[in-house]
């Protein structure tokens, strides 16, 4: 679907098959047969399959890793961009490795995970503290997904850079 999407806006969009982290190789990713979008580098949690049933039947597979920065070095990037990340909590490796690219950019959208979906993923207070470090102050959300209890699951958290004006 998304290289359909491309091949239609070839010059505006470039689409890469590859993980993004914090270093360049291969890697294992956890690929969710019934539901790919959640396909994850970090292993489901009982808390997660229980909330997303959809996440048990997977198989392992061998992927190819970049850092963001090494991804995007051959492509010259506008300034004040916007980054959005939905990566089933590897945000934080994917800013490890995107310091410059990162610092291009005028804001990002993070998904992230208040629930434990993901073994070892990033949490809010996590991410907040290194994108406060990377000059981004908190904006507040674009939406949440909540769950039967009516507790946040997940959510689209807006960080701005301190030195952009929007």
């Amino acid at each position: 679907m998304l290289q359909n999407w491309v091949n239609k806006t070839p010059d505006r969009v470039q689409s890469f098959n590859v993980a993004i982290g914090n270093q360049d190789g291969e890697t294992q990713m956890f690929f969710h047969r019934d539901f790919s979008p959640s396909s994850s580098l970090l292993a489901n949690t009982a808390i997660g399959e229980k909330i997303f049933p959809v996440t048990k039947n997977q198989e392992r597979v061998t992927i190819k890793l970049s850092t963001l920065d090494h991804a995007l070095q051959n492509i010259k990037l506008e300034d004040k961009i916007l980054i959005k990340l939905d990566v089933q909590g590897y945000e934080d490796r994917v800013l490890e490795g995107g310091e410059v690219t990162f610092g291009k950019a005028a804001a990002c959208i993070l998904e992230i995970s208040l629930d434990d979906l993901y073994v070892g993923q990033a949490d809010f207070r996590g991410l907040y503290n290194r994108l406060d470090q990377m000059n981004y102050r908190y904006a507040g959300n674009l939406s949440q997904v909540y769950a039967e209890d009516g507790h946040v699951i997940y959510l689209d958290s807006v960080f701005v850079r301190r030195d952009t004006k929007v």
